[in-house]
């Protein structure tokens, strides 16, 4: 019986424990109702082989605008990207409403190189949340605005 009991108390910490740390998949999932724009600046660079940075690497980065079963929501325009030195701003939305959602689509081009790349969050004109990776040669990643804001919250 002794046993028993600890072996509860060990679960309900560990249920508890499970909520605590439990954040939303994307921000619509507790605001569903909400509409978000703003800019994402996007940045990319590489290690060279003596250790300093490139932030001029081979790569490409796409803006869709899909619906919640990942189909594309067609062609709103929201404006072009712009390069501003070594980032380019691009505009993000997210309707929540209607389950749109912002993807920035990464790919790494180069042959044998890393690229990182981070898109920061602006809402407001503030900075709320940077997301990034590190992607292989010629791998893609598709980063979503959704998400980001739900982690920034």
């Amino acid at each position: 019986m002794r046993h028993a009991a600890t072996l509860c108390t060990v679960a309900l910490a560990f249920l508890l424990a499970a909520v605590a740390g439990a954040q939303a998949e994307s921000i619509c999932d507790s605001l569903p109702t909400d509409v978000f724009e703003g800019v994402a600046v996007v940045t990319a660079f590489r290690h060279t082989p003596n250790q300093s940075l490139d932030y001029s690497p081979d790569y490409e980065v796409t803006r869709d605008l899909t619906l919640e079963d990942g189909t594309r929501f067609g062609a709103t325009p929201l404006g072009d990207g712009a390069d501003n030195g070594h980032a380019r701003r691009m505009l993000y939305h997210v309707d929540c409403a209607i389950g749109q959602d912002t993807v920035f689509t990464v790919a790494n081009l180069e042959d044998q190189d890393a690229v990182t790349v981070s898109v920061e969050y602006f809402f407001n004109g503030n900075p709320i949340f940077t997301q990034g990776n590190t992607i292989r040669p010629g791998k893609v990643v598709k980063l979503s605005a959704a998400n980001a804001l739900a982690r920034s919250y």
